[in-house]
């Protein structure tokens, strides 16, 4: 008071004053307020430390003294921090009392209520009257450190509820609760929160929160809905990898293939590298669930290149490049380097080098011993190096070598595996059934039996051997219906033989076998016994037979040794089955039944126009081992058409298309002709005309040649078209894909015969934009105008709704 008194500052006053404070609450250390004045004069210094210890004697001297505002809060902090809750609860009420509706002492009130569990509703009614937003962080806290997903979501709910009285409630407050409530199965109110989350003014959508809200739309089929919310979030986040792959798989379910494809396309271009390569990796996945080889292998490049240590795609490179091999042995190489310690990389990449006419057989034998060293009984690297064996004559050391390894590693299954095929191989049944008896020993789980029996069929031991089949088929239903992955040949194979073991007593349990086995067998027996017991069921073989031939030509001669323990009562109906061969020999799916090899230059033909959805009267004028090519008439110009042999578009012309084009060519009109023709029981001997390379002629000039003087075919040639050409789309064959980027792919093409460049523009939203026609025909009008020897040059354009494509000349696109 005397310092105060003496006009200094506070803080000076106070400086003055501590001395004596210090040596009054020495001289009477029992004097409760002695130790407030002491904790006063701190506090005011700002030792906050020792202003609480001073408190705490304060207190502990009289608990009932008077502190003030400022000390009673002091020490409700201070009790809270070492959780003696109903000392802050006292002292909180105490600084209250001094300065009522106080946040911070209200909040530190409410903390100490609700671990008391007392009734803390009043306390929180005053603080959100008072300071609401401090109330949510309180609530959000609280919520935070919950002990089940009810009280968390109870918690929310009251800070939304306060929130909303703040006239602001923050996006993350919106997700938490709505990610609470699909934890509770609130289903529908989560969606109201996600939805309101989404459309949030806070900037840009949040990604998880546009996922989260279109998986929710999915799942009550609102498709539409969702592919809209991934579109606005792409247009924030283009890059977002969780966002892409969302909308390319709702795409790709939708049956949108293409869309999907451009989205992830668009995606991977702008997103940084290595969320790049995941997006390639998903591009490439998708391509090959498609079938489509060429892209996807394109896509694993891609992938590759931008994230050189990811292993997925060095191991989606390595599979789908089997027909490249300097690519596959690049990628092998890289596995090699990224997984010294796995074996079958290094078993790969010897077996790719043997592989080559140019090997090194020292740098294979190297990583052959290497596969071995890490994993004994690698069944590649054994059947490599058996190989080896065997390309320098000395197959009795492949055998002895196979042997001395599963033996030194009887629990190798790939080691038995290797020396029990090796001797299945040879025909060496009884020795091959002895190691597939050691393989159902270790895997009894497998489908050995089905070999086991086959041995036994071959051996003559008939009842043995269908027990083993039929345990081989018990195990393959098992499989199935516990839905674990199989091996397609090995799955084939159990059907086959199944199916043969079933052909005496029932032979149409055993065509349902065999069918199915079929659909992924190009097996010989497969065939040959399905021919079979078509025949006994006094249906047509041809199509079996068929197939049987075009996996072993030798069919006639080897037939006996794929019939093992057959009946001798059988046999009439096996040697009738043989001598329908020469009958089916070359008969090719797809032909309609006819012999492909006998389509001959200057034959008459049709052609089916997918355009047109119809079949079109044509003549050979190419004819080559596997494709010929067609010149057919539309309109009132000629087209030509390159197609296989055994394509479902083309097949001989029908007798009465024969007799109307015959008509025609004589200048008749076929409806005349008609009345006029005598009707007759008898064909006539042949409908086909004289062999010739060239066409009829057309009496009406192509519209889109110029009237100077021609040659009398109005064939369609790309050359002497007019530059300025609207392309049917028909009329151009996509093959191997070149490139892809986020506008479109560029494919190797051909175009009425000639060798021609496409590029072909992707789709969004299945549909052609304003946007996209408006540069389309942009690109259309540049490109037409160009012309110059080191430029690739323009064709011309196809508009088939809703594909866009350019054609370019071939030249020198693809070098």
């Amino acid at each position: 008071m005397a310092a105060e008194q003496s006009g200094g500052a506070r803080e000076r006053s106070d400086g003055q004053a501590l001395p004596h404070v210090v040596e009054y609450t020495r001289s009477v250390p029992n004097n409760s307020q002695a130790w407030v004045y002491l904790a006063r004069a701190k506090l005011a210094l700002g030792d906050k430390k020792e202003a609480y210890r001073a408190v705490q004697e304060a207190v502990s001297l009289d608990p009932d003294i008077f502190l003030g505002y400022a000390l009673s809060f002091l020490a409700a902090q201070g009790f809270s921090d070492v959780r003696k809750w109903p000392m802050v609860a006292k002292h909180a009420e105490a600084a209250l009392s001094c300065r009522p509706g106080d946040p911070s002492s209200l909040e530190l009130l409410l903390r100490a209520q609700l671990s008391m569990e007392g009734p803390w509703q009043e306390t929180l009614r005053i603080l959100r009257q008072v300071d609401p937003q401090r109330c949510v962080d309180i609530l959000t806290e609280l919520a935070d450190g919950s002990r089940s997903p009810v009280e968390r979501h109870s918690w929310l709910s009251e800070a939304v509820s306060c929130a909303r009285e703040c006239g602001r409630v923050s996006r993350q407050l919106l997700r938490d609760i709505a990610e609470a409530g699909l934890v509770i199965d609130r289903r529908d109110e989560s969606l109201k929160f996600f939805e309101e989350a989404f459309h949030h003014g806070d900037g840009p959508p949040d990604a998880d929160v546009a996922r989260s809200l279109a998986q929710m739309y999915v799942r009550k089929d609102r498709i539409k809905d969702a592919l809209e919310v991934y579109r606005v979030a792409l247009q924030s986040a283009p890059g977002n990898l969780g966002l892409i792959r969302g909308y390319g798989q709702l795409l790709l379910k939708e049956g949108r293939s293409s869309e999907a494809i451009g989205a992830i396309s668009r995606g991977a271009k702008l997103a940084p590298p290595l969320e790049a390569s995941s997006l390639h990796l998903l591009l490439a996945e998708l391509h090959q669930s498609l079938g489509q080889t060429g892209e996807a292998l394109i896509a694993w490049e891609a992938a590759a290149r931008l994230n050189p240590d990811s292993l997925a795609a060095w191991r989606g490179l390595a599979q789908a490049s089997r027909s490249d091999a300097a690519l596959q042995l690049r990628a092998l190489r890289r596995l090699v380097q990224l997984e010294p310690g796995n074996a079958q990389w290094h078993a790969e990449l010897a077996a790719r080098k043997l592989a080559a006419p140019d090997c090194d057989v020292s740098e294979a034998e190297a990583d052959l011993a290497r596969a071995q060293q890490l994993e004994p009984g690698n069944l590649l690297a054994l059947e490599q190096k058996a190989l080896l064996f065997e390309k320098a004559g000395k197959d009795a050391d492949a055998l002895q070598f196979l042997e001395s390894v599963a033996k030194d590693n009887p629990d190798s299954k790939g080691a038995l595996q290797a020396v029990a095929a090796a001797h299945w191989k040879r025909r060496h049944f009884r020795e091959a059934a002895a190691w597939y008896q050691e393989l159902e020993r270790l895997d009894q789980g497998g489908l050995w039996p089905c070999r086991l029996g086959q041995a036994q069929l071959f051996l003559g031991t008939t009842s043995h051997a269908l027990s083993c089949l039929q345990r081989a088929g018990e195990r393959l239903k098992r499989a199935e219906k516990d839905m674990e992955p199989l091996d397609l040949p090995a799955e084939a194979e159990v059907r086959t033989w199944l199916g043969y073991g079933r052909l005496q007593g029932d032979a149409e349990g055993a065509l349902e076998k065999l069918q199915q086995a079929s659909r992924t067998s190009s097996e010989a027996p497969t065939h040959l016994f399905q021919a079979l017991a078509l025949h006994l069921l006094g249906r047509d073989t041809s199509r079996a037979l068929a197939a049987a031939l075009r996996a072993e030509p030798r069919l006639r001669e080897v037939a006996p040794r794929l019939l093992p323990a057959l009946p001798s009562r059988m046999q009439p109906q096996v040697d009738t089955l043989l001598g329908h061969l020469s009958n089916v020999k070359g008969v090719s799916e797809g032909c309609h039944g006819y012999r492909s090899e006998e389509y001959q230059i200057g034959q008459q033909v049709e052609v089916y126009s997918k355009s047109g959805g119809s079949w079109l009267s044509g003549q050979i004028v190419q004819a080559n081992p596997d494709t010929v090519k067609v010149q057919y008439t539309v309109g009132d110009g000629a087209c030509e058409k390159l197609l296989l042999r055994n394509s479902e578009n083309l097949r001989p012309m029908s007798k009465k298309a024969a007799q109307v084009a015959e008509v025609q060519a004589k200048g008749i009109d076929p409806d005349r002709a008609k009345n006029q023709t005598p009707r007759s029981t008898t064909p006539p001997r042949s409908t086909t005309p004289p062999r010739s390379t060239t066409p009829p002629r057309s009496t009406t000039p192509p519209r889109t040649l110029p009237a100077e003087p021609r040659s009398p075919v109005a064939k369609k040639v790309v050359q002497e078209e007019p530059r300025k050409l609207l392309l049917n789309a028909e009329d151009l064959q996509l093959g191997k894909v070149l490139g892809s980027g986020g506008f479109g792919a560029v494919y190797r093409g051909n175009y009425l015969g000639q060798e021609v460049a496409v590029k072909k523009l992707h789709l969004i939203d299945g549909q052609v934009s304003k946007e996209q026609l408006q540069e389309f025909q942009k690109e259309v009008t540049n490109l037409k105008e160009l012309r110059h020897p080191r430029l690739v040059s323009f064709i011309g354009a196809a508009f088939s709704p809703p594909l866009l494509m350019i054609a370019r000349s071939a030249r020198s696109a693809f070098y």
